[in-house]
């Protein structure tokens, strides 16, 4: 092998390597958004639902995903946390005020449900969006909280 072609060598191997490396490190760092256990859809930080069971813990984009993989037969729920849309912080549902309005937090389902951690914030969120704030008996979790 001649100097030269060995030279073209060890330079595209250290360009290839060069680019490559940081190319490697970036796929490696990434971090895939995080999905809905009901409908695979991505979820918000400020929309986000966790349910956690006896031995396990789901993510769901919504309240309306969450609510439609409860009513699936044998899932038990120990606890459910709801985001509040004001603070991003969690609150136990149980806790939590609930509004029905006309803001949709997610066009593929069409969730209209929002979650609170204050009263004041639920009522602003309705009386800004033709909403209404939602009693024990409509709460989305209602059923799952009292057993």
């Amino acid at each position: 092998m001649s100097k030269l072609r060995f030279r073209s060598m060890v330079l595209v191997g250290s360009v290839a390597v060069a680019v490559g490396l940081p190319l490697l490190g970036h796929w490696l760092r990434r971090s895939e958004p995080q999905r809905c256990a009901f409908d695979g859809l991505s979820i918000e930080s400020h929309f986000r639902v966790i349910v956690r069971g006896p031995d396990s813990e789901h993510h769901f984009c919504s309240v309306h995903c969450a609510e439609r993989w409860l009513e699936q037969p044998g899932i038990v729920a120990v606890e459910i946390m709801v985001t509040d849309e004001s603070s991003g912080q969690p609150v136990e549902a149980a806790d939590a005020w609930f509004v029905r309005s006309t803001v949709t937090t997610n066009p593929i389902n069409r969730n209209r449900v929002h979650a609170f951690r204050r009263r004041e914030d639920a009522e602003r969120h309705a009386h800004a969006f033709n909403g209404e704030v939602l009693t024990e008996k409509s709460h989305p979790f209602q059923s799952r909280l009292s057993n």
